[in-house]
């Protein structure tokens, strides 16, 4: 399910379940390495080849776990994406922004899941998360297309995250010229954070 590369911590969380545990993970990754199997990508980070890859999908759909796993495997990114918003402003938002750079394969994998899997509050739930990474890096397009995902969907979502979409469509619309929508999303975004304070 790794889109992208990956870190041992981040495989030993994906299989962290039973009969799976963070040790056997571990243990296993080594052996994986010596058969060329699983590659150094950069630093400590790993690479599936890419027939490694295909031949663990359709080993996941013949055992019937393939949703589960890609469940688990959305899941797992939506936290980091979460654990990111937090952490970005605690000081470390150049490390955080390190981390998603990185991740940001998975990332979108994750959302990817997350979507075929009819997860719209989750899909809510990482853009929201996400918006400042993509602004941050420039990345108006990739933010444009989860914008318009989450938009539908945004009636059944909390006010915190209705609030971090539409800000993020408020950012998008005035970047790409359209002053008068980018208002529009502003104050519905306002709406929402002032909801958010009168439920809190």
């Amino acid at each position: 399910l790794f889109r992208g590369s990956f870190d041992a911590a981040a495989a030993a969380a994906l299989v962290g379940y039973p009969p799976h545990t963070p040790a056997t993970v571990f243990a296993v990754l080594p052996e994986l390495s010596s058969q060329s199997l699983v590659v150094a990508d950069s630093g400590t980070r790993l690479r599936l080849l890419d027939t490694f890859r295909d031949y663990g999908a359709h080993k996941l759909a013949d055992r019937g776990d393939q949703q589960a796993c890609a469940e688990h495997h959305a899941a797992q990114y939506k936290d980091l994406a979460e654990q990111a918003l937090v952490g970005r402003r605690t000081g470390r938002r150049r490390e955080w922004l390190s981390i998603l750079l990185a991740e940001q394969t998975n990332l979108l994998g994750a959302l990817e899941n997350a979507k075929h899997l009819g997860q719209e509050r989750r899909v809510v739930s990482m853009v929201g998360a996400l918006a400042w990474f993509w602004l941050d890096t420039g990345q108006i397009t990739e933010a444009s297309r989860w914008f318009h995902e989450a938009l539908p969907v945004l009636d059944d979502a909390s006010p915190t995250q209705r609030a971090r979409v539409l800000g993020l469509g408020s950012a998008i619309a005035d970047l790409t010229g359209d002053l008068s929508l980018g208002a529009a999303y502003l104050e519905e975004a306002l709406d929402a954070a002032a909801e958010d304070e009168l439920l809190h």
